[in-house]
């Protein structure tokens, strides 16, 4: 009995919190800016923090204040995040935590200059980041962005990155949280994409983003973030997406190449897209456009040159439609203009991509690796020197599923 006795009470106090944090002690980094400071080997650390009171509304409100009072934001000069955060333990009332961050942004100068290799690694090791932590890449600095970041629609700013970087309608976004990022670092089998962020400049002369896919889009920019104008509070935008070989940036691209990435690696759910009716050529025909179906790729290596196949699913509904044509009556040829359009814009960026780029973004290395007997011989293969070098075929199936009463003819 008094070992029975003995053995329940260490059991009651061994399994006690050693190290038992009470949330109000805690200071929840909702997203990090990562900068390059006047020092070499140095960086500037944005962290952004909630503010508990101003989510819930404090005691005596029953919601959110919104607007800026919902973070602040804390500047910290430091080699790497740890000691960032180590430093702010010291500066902030309360113990700072990484476990709710929910974007980290990196400016283009370091993307491009030093790459994202050790940020991948710090990330992994770090056991408060969670997997599925949002990365962007920010023209010019970081820490303007984050300031200019004004969740008023969305109270709290965890839901608002959401909102921004993993709605089903953001087809002009890459979704390559850092969980795939780091993945895609160490392997030769794709290379990495991000998206782009920028703070609104208003003195700036914003150009024309010229689309060069033809009917796809058609009559649409191909905006990147920063260059839509706009009028309002709203001062930042994510549009568009970084494109790396090597752990470093080499390109932007803007959103309607972003929309075709996706369709190519199942991240494509649903967008409102504007397509080129010959019938029509004054007034482009929207369709809610959707991809029930994975892509079919498959890749060909038995010869010098890579064959690419690439088979594409989409089906829409009609969003808007001339009233000078019975569309039910020639819905026939919509579709196959459609499926022409897709197919040309396809082409031409997967040739964009290995011409142009030379990087693997869309993944197909990832299809050869059946071919070999060990993954000491896939890497010996070195398939991102074959990709520049690749050929593509194509082939789209479009459906309009419903049509609606517009079509319905008239007197």
């Amino acid at each position: 009995m008094k070992k029975a006795l003995i053995l329940a009470i260490c059991g009651v106090i061994l399994s006690g919190c050693t190290r038992s944090v009470e949330p109000n002690d805690l200071a929840y980094v909702v997203a990090i800016g990562i900068d390059t400071a006047d020092k070499p080997e140095l960086y500037d650390f944005t962290l952004q923090i909630a503010n508990p009171q101003a989510i819930s509304g404090g005691s005596n409100q029953e919601g959110g204040e919104g607007g800026k009072e919902t973070v602040s934001n804390l500047t910290i000069t430091a080699p790497n995040i740890y000691s960032a955060v180590n430093i702010a333990n010291h500066i902030y009332s309360k113990n700072v935590s990484l476990a709710h961050t929910k974007l980290i942004v990196v400016c283009e100068e370091i993307a491009r200059t030093e790459g994202l290799a050790g940020l991948g690694e710090t990330i992994a090791r770090n056991e408060e980041i969670r997997p599925n932590t949002y990365l962007s890449v920010v023209k010019k600095e970081a820490k303007d962005y984050l300031k200019e970041i004004k969740p008023t629609n969305e109270v709290n700013p965890v839901k608002y990155y959401e909102v921004i970087y993993e709605s089903e309608y953001s087809g002009f976004i890459p979704k390559n949280p850092c969980r795939d990022f780091y993945i895609r670092s160490l392997s030769p089998e794709s290379e990495n994409v991000l998206p782009l962020s920028a703070k609104v400049e208003e003195k700036e002369e914003i150009g024309t983003q010229n689309n060069e896919y033809g009917g796809f889009e058609y009559m649409t920019e191909d905006y990147i973030a920063g260059n839509i104008k706009t009028k309002g509070d709203i001062k930042t935008q994510t549009l568009g997406m970084a494109i790396f070989k090597d752990d470093k940036m080499i390109a932007e691209a803007g959103g309607v190449e972003t929309e075709l990435y996706n369709m190519l690696t199942v991240k494509y759910d649903r967008s409102e897209i504007t397509y080129l009716y010959k019938n029509t050529p004054d007034l482009a025909i929207s369709v809610a456009q959707t991809q029930r179906k994975r892509p079919k790729l498959d890749v060909d290596i038995t010869s010098d040159v890579p064959k690419i196949n690439v088979g594409i699913y989409l089906e829409a509904d009609l969003r808007t439609v001339s009233q000078n044509y019975i569309i039910e009556q020639e819905q026939d040829n919509f579709e196959q203009q459609v499926t022409e359009e897709v197919e040309s814009a396809l082409l031409k960026f997967l040739d964009k991509t290995a011409r142009t780029y030379q990087s693997d973004i869309v993944g197909f290395g990832s299809y050869i690796k059946k071919n070999f007997k060990s993954y000491d011989e896939f890497e010996a293969y070195k398939w991102q020197e074959k990709y520049p070098t690749a050929e593509f075929n194509v082939s789209v199936d479009f459906h309009l599923r419903r049509s609606g009463l517009i079509n319905r003819k008239r007197g």
